[in-house]
């Protein structure tokens, strides 16, 4: 399997549309937006989840009205782990 084209969008095409969130404020609101599938929350630090690939830039917009972002830290693979996953091996 050859994979083609810029390292960004190669990574973006096989990203898991997940981020690490940290932040002030009460966001058990997030839940309850349309596109976050799952949201795992520690105190003030989260794993959010999203079902739909674009939703990064639009959850960030969304959830600054209602808390204090201080650190938004989407989930990338490294290009071992794209390798990994097409070759369908589990050699690390």
């Amino acid at each position: 399997m050859i994979l083609s084209g810029k390292l960004d969008e190669i990574k973006k095409q096989f990203s898991d549309n997940v981020i690490d969130l940290e932040f002030t404020g009460d966001g058990s609101f997030i839940i309850d937006i349309s596109y976050v599938e799952k949201f795992t929350v520690d105190g003030e630090k989260a794993v959010v989840h999203f079902n739909d690939p674009e939703a990064g830039s639009r959850f960030l917009k969304d959830i600054s009205q209602n808390i204090d972002v201080l650190r938004y830290n989407p989930r990338v693979k490294t290009l071992h782990e794209i390798f990994v996953s097409q070759v369908g091996g589990n050699h690390a």
